[in-house]
């Protein structure tokens, strides 16, 4: 078997602080300068390739897998269903409380809820808010 190339997994971390330290900062900034010449229009671009990047490497990545039946793919999904649903999951709800509790709009219904750890989120407007931004 062949050694994972590492410079693979360094883009994919190099991707994964673009999204966290500053796609997602955006969200809880609301200065002038930082918004003008840190989060102009190119910023937009380098975002779409950075995100397709990490998408594409994260799905190459589980080429390590081999599938060659019904319960290869069963098993498969109940690997990813603990690994990334039940956190997901449980943060989503953490987050739906605390939007009851608040009475701030991260959440607008329960639907909205349900939508977005069933993963239909995306086909039921309005997108969820980031934290701080407010609907009114």
């Amino acid at each position: 078997m062949k050694e994972r190339d590492i410079t693979l997994d360094v883009t994919r971390a190099l991707c994964i602080m673009w999204i966290v330290g500053y796609f997602h900062l955006a969200d809880y900034v609301k200065d002038v300068f930082f918004h003008t010449y840190l989060f102009g229009q190119t910023s937009n671009y380098n975002t779409i390739g950075v995100l397709s990047t990490f998408t594409f490497l994260s799905g190459y990545f589980l080429k390590k897998y081999e599938i060659n039946s019904i319960q290869d793919a069963i098993l498969f999904y109940k690997k990813r269903i603990r690994r990334f649903w039940i956190p997901f999951f449980l943060s989503a709800l953490i987050l739906h409380v605390v939007t009851i509790a608040m009475h701030h709009p991260w959440f607008f219904s329960h639907w909205h809820f349900v939508s977005t750890v069933l993963g239909f989120s995306i086909f039921t407007p309005p997108a969820l808010l980031p934290f701080g931004i407010s609907a009114c």
